[in-house]
């Protein structure tokens, strides 16, 4: 019967209770190594290939006991080089088994687990090596109101004019009823108000119809595959730019990869590290013409 929990999705419930206190315990953010593939592979063009073999050990997550719940707990983020190229990498923490979770825990130097892979351009590509890393933000801490303006100050500078560049981004209601939902429940309006930085995007690149397969092993294989995007050309997914953006070392930003508007959004390479310094590229779905981002402070 629907709706009814199992006793696995009770313990799941709980475990992830319990990773979450443990993660806050390692500080705001917790950010881990790059992953790679088990072999060398080919996804075919706007195509999705499931359970692929990435290699992982105990050092690749945070410090705690792996459970399916901690597990939950973590977000992931693709090496910007293959976002850029077209790849977007799901992690499902149901694809694991309790097998896997034990090897890991165990200390085992290669525990394989399945990812599933999606090419959202339409040329075949190959990858191999590293692809991905897990990292994990307390969004209790997230600098809202006061703290992210005072960002603006010390932490984080970004080129150009305010409401013209760069802005800062509401809690998105949907119409007056959610607001008022919102003050019932006493949140102050204030509260929803200043919770990101909206950074407009200049479209830039996309990558063309092929037949012939591609490897991007670094960024500075792009610009040998992105090509500017002609004059009104209908691209699904496209490269753009925000203005120059400093992070500072004590800072990191993430990008938010939830749904926009009308099914745009952002792929799943969200991590900004500390210490970025220069225009972000971006990698979206469906003409997005901004982001968020969302910051985090040591």
């Amino acid at each position: 019967m629907e709706g009814i929990f199992k006793a696995e999705d009770i313990k799941n419930l709980y475990d992830r209770g319990v990773a979450q206190k443990q993660l806050e315990a390692l500080g705001n953010f917790w950010i881990g190594r790059d992953v790679s593939l088990e072999n060398k592979i080919n996804i075919p063009p706007l195509g999705l290939v499931r359970n692929v073999p990435i290699v992982v050990n105990k050092l690749d997550f945070p410090e705690i006991k792996i459970t399916k719940g901690a597990l939950g707990e973590l977000n992931w983020s693709v090496r910007s080089s293959l976002s850029q190229s077209g790849i977007e990498i799901r992690f499902h923490k149901s694809y694991l088994t309790a097998e896997m979770i034990r090897d890991i825990n165990d200390g085992l130097v290669k525990v394989t687990i399945p990812v599933d892979i999606q090419n959202h351009v339409n040329r075949p590509i190959e990858l191999e090596g590293n692809v991905m890393r897990f990292f994990w933000v307390n969004d209790h801490k997230r600098l809202r109101q006061e703290k992210l303006r005072q960002a603006l100050k010390s932490d984080l500078i970004v080129e150009g004019e305010e409401g013209k560049d760069w802005s800062f981004g509401d809690v998105d209601l949907e119409d007056e009823g959610t607001l008022a939902v919102k003050v019932a429940e006493g949140i102050d309006p204030k509260e929803l108000k200043d919770v990101c930085i909206r950074l407009p995007l200049k479209e830039k690149f996309y990558i063309p119809k092929s037949n012939e397969s591609f490897s991007v092993k670094s960024k500075k294989d792009l610009p040998f595959i992105l090509k500017e995007i002609p004059e009104g050309s209908k691209e699904l997914f496209k490269i753009g730019e925000t203005a120059k953006v400093k992070l500072s070392k004590n800072i990191i930003a993430v990008i938010n990869t939830g749904i926009y508007e009308r099914d745009k959004r952002h792929v799943h390479s969200p991590l900004i590290d500390s210490g970025f310094e220069g225009n972000i590229r971006t990698e979206t779905i469906r003409d997005l013409d901004y982001v968020e981002i969302f910051l985090y402070r040591k």
